[in-house]
């Protein structure tokens, strides 16, 4: 054990070392200067009691060389104005529904040939074995569901090569991701709640080579499929209703975020969060502009990478519909660092096609409205806090533990997998030895004991 310390300490010095190095070269030395006008810091004062709910969903997954078969539990917990934590049963309409819903996804490829060419298409369904579903209220609408989604996908032009057919299992988890959305933006409506607040990031990335491009569709689509409403609505509700808080974050976050505290934390103010520095932005283009004209510290920033700097800040995830995320970095202790992120129909700083060329624009009416969506949101999560590491909201850490998929859970969804391949047996038997084998082979390779 003592020798294995050393090697760790080892490990851990290079990686100390490799990111001190990496903090001298220029374009970490630009982003930290960018990042350190962006943001204005706030101290938590004044915090609101108000109804809002903690989505999370947790996630069992089966891999088989055609499909992806995903168990989803997805549910919630809403926090009333006086910071007690309730199920979705004390919404009216939803007394019957189950606190936490079970989803089946399935994401399979399947071949075809297209001007002689050999292909893979997908194929998405969406069930669930619950009487009363918040998001899909019968049979009937679960199969609308799956079969807008696929032809969505086909829309997008959305084919793979032969030779690349993994595709499926993120498209699986990135639906999964547009479900988790979908029942935060439903669960809202239904409640009349201030916000929903979704457990991560609300950056989906779905990014593959299409065929075509002439199709203005996004994942946007997908959620309003989900939905069944008007895409324009969907994007409006994302705007106005969600709100997403990642726990955890990347090392380079982590420092340049607790470099912005830094200050304040001296001063024993440890409950801090940001909001945009709007005097600064048309000095941050300016110096942008300047930077890929003229050099930063004598080299030269192509243009890709300032472009990749600002989608640090802001991001657009649904590239059709035009709706982007804005990230603020937010400590309730000093020591951990959070990240929310909301949506915003606008970045406040970004490149836009214009003509034929892209130009660096700033939109400082954006700004007001998600520095006021921003700081409203913050100051309701944490009207009650967990007295957990971190300091997260009261409910965001109990959600996650309600649906959370453990051990016991999954081996009785593997039980009822089996009993299903056999029931198939009395139809057909030769299919049920296929199923079995395919079964019991993703079984024992989940457990280690595949070669």
């Amino acid at each position: 054990m003592d020798n294995l310390t050393s090697v760790l300490e080892n490990v851990l010095g290079s990686l100390a070392k490799m990111v001190s190095e990496v903090a001298q070269d220029e374009v970490t030395k630009l982003f930290a200067e960018i990042y350190q006008q962006y943001y204005a810091v706030k101290k938590l004062e004044e915090p609101i009691g108000s109804n809002i709910a903690f989505v999370d969903a947790g996630i069992y997954p089966l891999d088989m060389d055609i499909a992806r078969v995903m168990y989803i539990q997805i549910g919630a917990l809403i926090r009333d104005s006086d910071g007690e934590l309730r199920t979705i049963n004390s919404i009216s309409g939803l007394e019957h529904h189950p606190p936490v819903e079970r989803i089946i996804l399935t994401v399979t490829r399947r071949r075809t040939f297209s001007g002689g060419v050999l292909r893979h298409i997908f194929e998405v369904k969406i069930q669930t074995p619950e009487r009363s579903s918040l998001l899909l209220e019968n049979n009937s609408e679960a199969q609308r569901v799956s079969k807008e989604i696929t032809e969505i996908l086909r829309e997008l032009g959305l084919t793979i090569e032969p030779r690349r057919p993994l595709l499926y299992r993120k498209l699986a988890r990135y639906i999964e991701g547009l479900i988790e959305l979908a029942y935060g933006l439903k669960l809202a409506e239904y409640g009349d709640l201030s916000k929903a607040v979704i457990d991560g990031t609300l950056i989906r990335w779905l990014r593959p080579k299409r065929k075509s491009i002439k199709h203005k569709v996004d994942g946007l689509n997908i959620l309003s499929a989900i939905l069944n409403s008007k895409v324009s609505d969907v994007k409006k509700q994302c705007v106005n209703k969600l709100a997403g808080l990642a726990k955890t974050t990347a090392f380079t976050t982590l420092a340049r975020a607790m470099k912005i505290f830094e200050r304040e934390i001296r001063n024993g103010h440890y409950e801090l969060y940001t909001l945009i520095n709007k005097r600064s932005l048309p000095s941050i283009k300016m110096l942008l502009e300047t930077v890929e004209e003229l050099g930063f510290e004598g080299y030269r920033i192509p243009r890709e990478v300032i472009e990749d700097l600002i989608k640090k800040l802001c991001t657009r995830v649904y590239p059709a519909n035009e709706l982007w995320v804005s990230r603020f970095p937010l400590t309730m202790d000093g020591d951990h660092i959070m990240v929310l992120d909301v949506y915003s129909e606008k970045p406040p700083l970004g490149y836009m096609q214009e003509g034929g060329a892209r130009i660096l624009r700033t939109h400082l009416n954006v700004v007001d409205d998600i520095n006021s969506r921003v700081d409203k949101v913050v100051r309701e999560m944490f009207y009650a806090k967990s007295p957990l590491a971190g300091r997260p909201p009261t409910g965001l850490m109990e959600v996650d533990e309600n649906v959370r998929v453990y051990g016991d859970l999954r081996k009785l969804f593997e039980a009822h997998l089996t009993v299903a391949a056999l029931n198939i047996s009395k139809r057909n038997k030769e299919l049920s030895k296929i199923l079995m084998q395919i079964i019991k082979g993703t079984l024992r390779l989940r457990l280690g004991y595949g070669v």
